[in-house]
């Protein structure tokens, strides 16, 4: 299987991917506000928008790469959320 090219997918599903990639990333503070239930409602339109934009094998390849923003983003999430509370913790102490 090749690499997927920009142009083999519509642009509304790369607007998709690059929006999930970034609400994973944000995730730490959805955890902090108690709106961690809330983040997995758009996982149904997500899916659905994939399914409208793309036809065939493109479909799986299309999930497959959904699925790799959702878990990049949700594993780089603490490590994020973690670097900025330790610049903020700084910040705050120093005079």
């Amino acid at each position: 299987m090749t690499a997927p090219t920009r142009a083999a997918y519509p642009t509304g599903f790369w607007v998709l991917w690059w929006g999930t990639l970034i609400n994973r990333l944000g995730e730490f503070v959805v955890s902090l506000l108690g709106f961690s239930l809330l983040s997995a409602l758009y996982k149904p339109a997500a899916s659905t928008a994939v399914a409208e934009l793309t036809h065939g094998p493109q479909r799986t390849r299309a999930d497959t790469l959904l699925y790799w923003a959702i878990n990049v983003g949700a594993a780089t999430a603490p490590l994020l959320g973690g670097w900025l509370a330790g610049r903020s913790a700084r910040a705050a102490c120093e005079p």
